[in-house]
C-alpha cells in the first residue's frame, strides 16, 4: 500500500505542490493571454529571472563583503548616484583615485560601467552601512537627506 502511494505522488506533477496566490495566478493569466503564451511557460520564465535576480543579489553581497572599506565607501556612493567629483570631495581623496577606485570596482562587479554598477546593486539595501558612515551634505535618499 506505501508504495503505491508513492508511486501515485511520484506521478503527480510538482505544479500541483505549488499554490500560487490568486492575485499572482491572475497576473500571469493576464500576461499570458496578452502574450499568447501557455501559463506554464510563463510561470517558468518568471520563476527563473527570479531566481536569476536572486543569484545576482547573493553574487554582489558576496564581493561586497569582500571589498575595502574605501571600496565599500565608494560602490555605496555610486549606488547613491553621487558623481566622481561629488565622491572625490565627500571622500577627501583627488578625482583620479576615484576613478582608480571605480575601475576596480568594475572588475570585481565584472560590469562595464556605473550604471552597470547600480543596475546591479539595485536590491541590496545600503541604509545600514550609511547610518555608520559620513554622509554626504545634500545628497537625497529615498526622499530625505543624508
Amino acid at each position: 500500500m506505501q508504495r503505491k502511494q508513492n508511486s501515485r505522488q511520484e506521478k503527480r506533477p510538482f505544479s500541483a505542490l505549488v499554490q500560487l496566490r490568486p492575485d499572482l495566478l491572475s497576473a500571469i493569466k493576464i500576461i499570458a493571454d496578452n502574450e499568447q503564451r501557455q501559463v506554464g511557460t510563463v510561470v517558468n520564465e518568471l520563476v527563473a529571472f527570479a531566481l536569476e535576480q536572486h543569484q545576482s543579489a547573493e553574487d554582489s553581497l558576496e564581493v561586497w563583503h569582500n571589498l575595502t572599506p574605501r571600496e565599500r565607501e565608494v560602490t555605496a556612493y555610486i549606488w547613491l548616484g553621487l558623481t566622481n567629483p561629488q565622491i572625490a570631495e565627500t571622500l577627501s581623496i583627488s578625482p583620479n583615485t576615484v576613478k582608480t577606485h571605480i575601475k576596480n570596482l568594475l572588475a570585481k562587479f565584472h560590469v562595464n560601467s556605473k550604471l552597470e554598477l547600480r543596475h546591479q546593486l539595485v536590491s541590496v539595501d545600503f541604509t545600514e552601512w550609511l547610518e555608520t558612515v559620513r554622509s554626504p551634505e545634500g545628497i537625497n535618499v529615498n526622499g530625505g537627506k543624508l
